[in-house]
């Protein structure tokens, strides 16, 4: 039992450490709060009801 719960908390804490270094390396980008979404082609309508896939969904909702 107490090898086990030993296991299980070694094997929590190497799962936050990638967490923790992401973090903190990333602090400074995407601080301005602008967001660029790029898609391979231009949305053809502004209509969501009319659309043909995603990107005129997403464009019709900003």
């Amino acid at each position: 039992m107490k090898n086990t719960s030993i296991l299980l908390g070694a094997a929590a804490a190497m799962a936050m450490m990638p967490l923790a270094a992401w973090a903190d390396g990333h602090l400074a980008r995407g601080g301005s709060g602008h967001l660029n979404i790029i898609y391979w082609q231009a949305p053809s309508t502004l209509n969501p009801y009319l659309s043909g896939g995603t990107k005129e969904v997403e464009a019709a909702s900003l």
